[in-house]
């Protein structure tokens, strides 16, 4: 019995250590969105324990297979240029966005599970429709919050150090990412744009701008971290 207690508060003591270690810094003054320590949403949505747990035990999964073996899609152009727009979707929020000679990536996931580690977190179960080793240059990643099917830290470094793209993130969590040795970070607050020079394939550029906008949602990365970023 001793020794359970001792094992469970080693436990306890690293899961504390951990969301000190990942929880970020304060980025901003306050706002009416950020108290100095959390975000929130201005208009409050009541999203409680309660609510989560009867969505739980009542929601419909319908069938849902172990896996499913898909081959990959084509090959896409390498470039896409002047107006014209081309959007392929991946798998789950991944999607590639080509136009203006820019090549663009949202929410990136080429992981067996969307998780902490290599063992803990939810398993696809198709693989992506694009092969990493057949995406076009990328120029730019945007990722939308900290959860791990949208921020998948093996992924984003496997594309900083093949393509070296910049990265777009909403304030407060690059610093994810700058842990992991990953330059090129942007942040940007709500109602915030960047603008970005894209590289035709003639010798004209092209400028995009990119705009961040509030959504009605949470994140984490640990427990004790949530919606600090």
């Amino acid at each position: 019995m001793a020794r359970l207690l001792i094992i469970l508060a080693v436990i306890a003591g690293l899961v504390w250590l951990h969301a000190r270690i990942v929880r970020p810094s304060p980025v901003v003054d306050k706002s009416h969105h950020f108290d100095g320590e959390h975000f929130f949403n201005p208009q409050p949505i009541d999203h409680g324990f309660g609510l989560l747990m009867k969505w739980v035990l009542n929601r419909d999964r319908g069938p849902w297979a172990d896996y499913v073996e898909y081959p990959p899609g084509p090959i896409p152009a390498q470039r896409v240029v002047g107006n014209e727009l081309k959007v392929t979707l991946v798998g789950h929020a991944t999607v590639l966005i080509q136009t203006s000679g820019l090549n663009i990536l949202t929410d990136p996931i080429w992981a067996d599970r969307a998780g902490p580690t290599l063992f803990i977190g939810t398993r696809r179960i198709r693989p992506p429709a694009i092969r990493f080793d057949d995406l076009p240059p990328i120029d730019l990643v945007l990722v939308s919050h900290g959860h791990y099917d949208h921020m998948n830290m093996a992924t984003l470094k496997r594309l900083f150090n093949v393509h070296k793209p910049q990265f777009l993130l909403p304030l407060g969590q690059g610093k994810y990412l700058r842990r992991a040795g990953i330059s090129g970070v942007t942040e940007l607050d709500w109602w915030q744009s960047h603008t970005f020079e894209s590289q035709k394939l003639s010798s004209d550029s092209a400028m995009t701008e990119v705009w961040l906008v509030p959504a009605r949602h949470w994140t984490a990365r640990w427990i004790g971290d949530q919606n600090r970023a």
